[in-house]
């Protein structure tokens, strides 16, 4: 896509749907074969444009997440927490629908020991991507745990569990490592629960 506006000219490296309207810019992005699954053509209709700053307003803003996701990262490496965990939260107000975001900063803040947080981070972000989110049923997991909520642990570290092996990542050590964690802190639960009701 390339926007002209007066006299700057900027390229946008994404594709958007097209519609026409009384207002309508040619779209002159060349290459692109907008043919459906049966082989027929369609006719490219004219972008807006209204559609293409909206275009220009969406690429800008995930570059600037994915920039300060970048940085959070750098930090996150060189064990500057409470400042990575600040870049991942900005990451996520330039971009809230990236699932990623979220799972980025519930690991921070689970090194933070900000457990409610994580859980808060992972529950947005099973709400944006539920099937095969690893991270947010792992990192879940163990803030339940820490919480000393063992059952509740044990069920998210099995899905995420279940994820893991699937994928055949290099996480599954780490993974069967908080099920058996959450094992043992279900069992503690439960005997705590059997030695309250005994008294």
């Amino acid at each position: 896509i390339v926007l002209v506006t007066g006299v700057q000219t900027c390229a946008l490296p994404i594709s958007l749907p097209t519609r026409s309207a009384p207002d309508a810019v040619e779209d002159t992005s060349e290459g692109e074969d907008d043919s459906t699954s049966t082989g027929a053509s369609t006719p490219k209709t004219p972008m807006t444009e209204a559609e293409r700053a909206h275009a220009l307003e969406l690429h800008t803003t995930t570059t600037a997440a994915s920039d300060a996701n970048l940085e959070a990262s750098r930090f996150f490496r060189s064990n500057d927490l409470a400042q990575a965990e600040a870049l991942y939260t900005k990451a996520i107000l330039l971009d809230p629908s990236a699932p990623l975001l979220y799972t980025n900063r519930a690991m921070a803040r689970l090194k933070l020991g900000l457990l409610e947080g994580v859980l808060e981070d992972c529950a947005s972000s099973l709400a944006i991507k539920e099937k095969a989110n690893m991270k947010a049923r792992h990192y879940g997991a163990q803030a339940l745990m820490g919480l000393g909520r063992g059952r509740e642990a044990l069920e998210e570290a099995k899905k995420a569990y279940e994820i893991a092996v699937k994928e055949e990542g290099g996480s599954l050590g780490s993974v069967v490592s908080v099920v058996l964690k959450c094992k043992k802190a279900a069992w503690d639960e439960r005997e705590k629960e059997i030695g309250r009701a005994l008294v």
